[in-house]
């Protein structure tokens, strides 16, 4: 009597806290949860007979998901991160934990998958990245373009420092080396409005 009122306070806890879901051996869905009901926008009814094809993003390869299945299939723990689709065609993340339930044989009859949401935490790592992919494609082009006022004024430097020059040639090359000057500082200006840094307050680190 104690055990199973165990079992049906870690049944009530699983509820509340995670996205659940039950499949048979087959991954047929069996039960699922309201918050499995919420993120994926479908029904119990409507998920409750089929698989976990219903709400497959297509985001994973086939390795991955074949992966999966020899893992559990071997009565094995697996844990991952899964990217679904919900009915309404949006897509969320979620942290999995897929644990088979073994017969006397050792072999998995049913699979319990506890999940979480962490849609909210991919979609900050993603932003970072792509902001930093167009910060580096803006630092590389830049870099290219302060390389030729860069190069004039050592060129200049060194037509100085090798030749003797009357003054009016150390005039123009003067002239020469001030007008890269200013490009080269207009270049490092314009890097620097177009730069702009990555806001860290607007995101929660989960």
């Amino acid at each position: 009597m104690k055990a199973e009122k165990e079992l049906t306070d870690y049944k009530f806890a699983l509820d509340r806290s995670s996205i659940v879901a039950i499949t048979d051996q087959q991954g047929i869905i069996r039960h699922v949860n309201d918050d499995f009901c919420k993120i994926s926008k479908y029904s119990s009814e409507e998920l409750i007979g089929q698989d976990h094809r219903i709400i497959n993003s297509g985001y994973h390869p086939q390795s991955f998901i074949k992966n999966l299945w020899v893992t559990i299939a071997y009565g094995k723990v697996w844990r991952d991160e899964f990217c679904n689709k919900a009915k309404d065609g949006t897509i969320y993340w979620v942290d999995t934990t897929i644990v088979p339930f073994l017969n006397d044989e050792g072999k998995p009859y049913q699979y319990l998958s506890v999940q979480w949401d962490i849609t909210e935490k991919v979609q900050y790592i993603k932003a970072i990245e792509e902001q930093n992919k167009k910060l580096h494609d803006i630092a590389w082009t830049q870099s290219h373009i302060v390389r030729a006022p860069l190069a004039r004024m050592m060129g200049i430097v060194n037509l100085v420092k090798e030749f003797k020059m009357t003054t009016p040639e150390r005039e123009e090359l003067l002239t020469h080396f001030i007008d890269s000057g200013n490009e080269l500082d207009n270049i490092i200006r314009d890097i620097t409005e177009k730069t702009e840094p990555v806001n860290f307050n607007k995101y929660e680190i989960l």
